[in-house]
């Protein structure tokens, strides 16, 4: 049976060889002491030689031989016995033979350890997916995702853990007890009261010049990814754009390093064109003691040096891309970091991402950068190369589709395991996750998890997917028949026929209390759901929730735009058979240099709005006054 499922034909002829020299061995040990036994010998004294040896020497004797060969006969019996049953071929059932796992199996899988996600129970233990696998849990909307999955592990899990807790109602059961042995913060960028963890992505990029245009790259292009089929210019222009703009901030040490500040930059043009505010500041920074990069100026030129249509849809691509940072709360939200992500494997931390239904598609942009970050950070080192790395990082995506399309979990989920990052994606059906991702990714996802927990399906196409999943079993089915006229007569037929383990429709019954649970390498195990407000382990868990302190955050200061220069005006007058020409305009700042050389006839001045006092001396008051119209009739 064994050596039937070996493929190699070379591994087949090993195997046999080995097989054979070893059933020889075992069959002369075991016929020498049977002898050395039966002659009254220590039986332990034999070896394989030692019924050799008697049939060199003894053979000849007729009661000798008697008794060797009857010992011989029964050494080799057992040896015989294990090889037939090794080469014997498998008795597969005609229709196949799929069961569900008994508690044996389980076992053996490891799944009643004490470590790892509880993924349900079996006969009063907790079934725990442990080691480094990942899960994927497949229920309809009110079927207890929360009870039996989500608040099990939340009120379990050792080690740090990211959440998206659409509705925050798992932070508001489980905080209390994860903040008795872990830093807990809450991210709720849009909260009206600005209680929520901050995170600024700027925080993680580089201050090494050399790097830091990689780091503002990577997060450029999950902003502003290529598109699958179309034209990728504007995403690569609104790349550029970014990374100009990013540096630039960067390279100004006056200015806050974050995404509120560069969506402000580009909004702000002070009077005249972008390109032309732009080009101003290049100019000025390069007459100053702290130009800008080559870098920063090669990306602002790529913008500045586009035609004036193309440059206003590159702005308008690029703000609608950004403009969730001209909320105030987000910008706030994402001013600061509260906590150094980098630290999620060397620290307990449990992040919750505490988003409300209706504002999942309004901040899926920020979620993405949020995973794309956590996963930058904390896989480039592998646990085994850093002893500091002590903690898994658990990723619990409840409602995983909601936010929309997640393409870095997608791209990691397969090496995710390796560092130490275990993802826990729910999901309220297959074709749900088929719709979000297309059906090769969505395999991929579900190849790429250990573990595979179903709750009763609504949807009939599920049900059946879930039923050939299960596998056909061999059942025997009888048959009657008889002659027409004859009542005591005919016969009876038995026959094997194939039926579904479980068929559509009971897959769709198994009810509310059990669940169907694929793991690798073993058969699907039936088993109960969790209920963790009946389970006595968890209910004393059950604590006041953490309070999430009020973020810091001072608005930024309004800017006045400087006023367009009104123009100059031309006047050309007669004065003694002489053209003179008159330039009437503002006055500038280079006019400072010379305003000692001017006199009162160079200032076009309207002093007929001046009002003299009309006492003689004027008092202090009057003289103020005075004085007041004459700088008023200057600015006019």
């Amino acid at each position: 049976m064994l050596l039937n499922e070996l493929d190699s034909f070379n591994a087949k002829v090993k195997a046999f060889t080995v097989l054979g020299v070893m059933g020889v061995v075992l069959g002369l040990y075991l016929a020498g002491y049977w002898f050395l036994w039966k002659i009254g010998e220590p039986p332990f004294n034999a070896t394989p030689k030692t019924i050799i040896d008697y049939w060199v020497y003894y053979g000849a004797q007729p009661q000798v031989k008697k008794w060797l060969s009857i010992c011989t006969v029964a050494g080799f019996i057992p040896p015989l016995i294990v090889i037939g049953i090794c080469v014997a071929p498998i008795n597969r059932k005609l229709h196949g033979d799929a069961r569900f796992a008994n508690t044996a199996e389980i076992k053996r899988n490891k799944l009643l350890g004490e470590h790892g996600f509880i993924i349900g129970k079996w006969r009063g233990r907790f079934l725990m997916l442990s080691g480094q696998l990942g899960a994927l849990l497949s229920a309809p909307p009110r079927s207890g995702k929360g009870v039996g999955v989500v608040q099990p592990n939340m009120l379990s899990w050792p080690d740090s853990v990211v959440l998206l807790d659409v509705r925050k109602e798992s932070y508001r059961l489980t905080s209390g007890f994860r903040q008795t042995f872990s830093d807990v913060y809450l991210f709720s960028p849009v909260d009206p009261e600005m209680r929520t963890m901050q995170w600024n992505p700027l925080d993680y990029v580089s201050d090494d010049p050399m790097l830091r245009v990689n780091d503002l790259q990577k997060i450029g292009n999950m902003l502003s990814p290529d598109p699958a089929d179309g034209d990728p210019f504007w995403p690569a222009s609104c790349r550029t754009l970014f990374l100009g703009l990013a540096l630039y901030v960067f390279e100004t040490p006056s200015l806050p390093r974050t995404f509120g500040e560069i969506v402000r930059q580009i909004m702000f043009g002070e009077g005249e064109t972008v390109g032309e505010h732009w080009k101003e500041i290049i100019e000025q920074r390069d007459e100053s003691a702290m130009p800008l990069s080559s870098a920063c100026k090669a990306a602002l030129y790529d913008f500045i040096f586009t035609s004036g249509n193309t440059q206003s849809s590159i702005r308008k691509t690029f703000t609608a891309k950004l403009e969730l940072w001209l909320n105030p709360l987000v910008d706030a939200a994402t001013c600061r970091s509260s906590v150094d992500l980098r630290l999620l494997r060397k620290q307990k931390i449990t992040i919750y991402l505490g988003i409300l239904p209706k504002d999942l598609d309004y901040l899926s942009l920020l979620l993405n950068l949020f995973a794309q970050q956590i996963l930058e950070l904390n896989m480039d080192e592998m646990p085994e190369d850093n002893p500091e790395l002590k903690y898994q990082l658990a990723w619990i995506m409840d409602e995983f589709t909601a936010p929309g399309r997640m393409p870095v979990i997608a791209k990691a989920i397969g090496y995710m395991g390796g560092y130490n990052i275990r993802p826990f994606i729910i999901v309220q059906s297959i074709s749900q996750l088929i719709a979000t991702y297309g059906i090769e990714v969505a395999k991929t996802i579900i190849e790429c998890l250990g573990a595979e927990i179903v709750f009763a399906p609504k949807n009939k196409e599920h049900a059946r997917t879930v039923s050939e999943m299960l596998g056909d079993t061999t059942v025997k089915a009888k048959s009657h028949s008889r002659p027409k006229f004859d009542i005591k007569g005919g016969s009876t037929n038995t026959s094997e026929t194939k039926r579904a383990l479980l068929l559509p429709q009971e897959v769709r019954q198994i009810g509310k209390k059990r669940q169907i649970i694929f793991v690798e390498n073993m058969n699907a195990i039936l088993c109960e759901k969790v209920f963790y407000y009946k389970e006595k382990v968890f209910k004393k868990r059950l604590l006041p929730p953490h309070v999430q302190p009020v973020a810091e955050y001072t608005p930024p200061a309004a800017r006045v735009a400087k006023p367009k220069p009104k123009p100059a005006k031309e006047e050309v007058t007669e004065v003694d058979g002489q053209l003179l020409k008159y330039v009437d305009r503002e006055i500038v700042a280079d006019d400072i240099e010379t305003i000692d050389k001017l006199s009162l006839t160079d200032y076009n001045i309207d002093f007929e709005k001046i009002e003299l006092p009309e006492n003689e001396p004027a008092t202090d008051e009057e003289m103020q006054e005075l004085f007041g119209s004459f700088i008023n009739s200057i600015a006019d």
